[in-house]
């Protein structure tokens, strides 16, 4: 016959059997469980103020988006004495933004 201390031992160090509520989760029924986190807002900049954002006309070609963003970048990235962090944020994720759209 088991020890009926044991099963004292097993729950306090973590042991312990589930139950069959425990099993199937508290909801108890079958379900499809939790329900996945909604998607993330979006709040980024919308396209036409990421054309804005590095100098460049709506529509302009990946090859104009790659070039202004670099050099934009350059001019305000935070290592710069002139830098600026929260425009080098700016400037980032308005090229972020035109990739996204490609």
């Amino acid at each position: 016959m088991p020890d009926p201390e044991s099963r004292f031992r097993d729950v306090a160090a973590g042991s312990a059997r589930e139950t069959p509520d425990e099993v199937r989760g508290a909801g108890g029924g079958g379900g499809g469980g939790a329900r996945p986190p909604p998607p993330p807002r979006d709040t980024g900049p919308s396209a036409a103020e990421a054309y804005r954002t590095l100098g460049l006309d709506p529509g302009a070609d990946a090859d104009a988006v790659r070039r202004a963003y670099r050099e934009r970048v350059k001019s305000v990235h935070p290592d710069r004495d002139t830098g600026d962090e929260d425009e080098f944020l700016r400037v980032k994720e308005a090229y972020e933004r035109l990739q996204d759209a490609d």
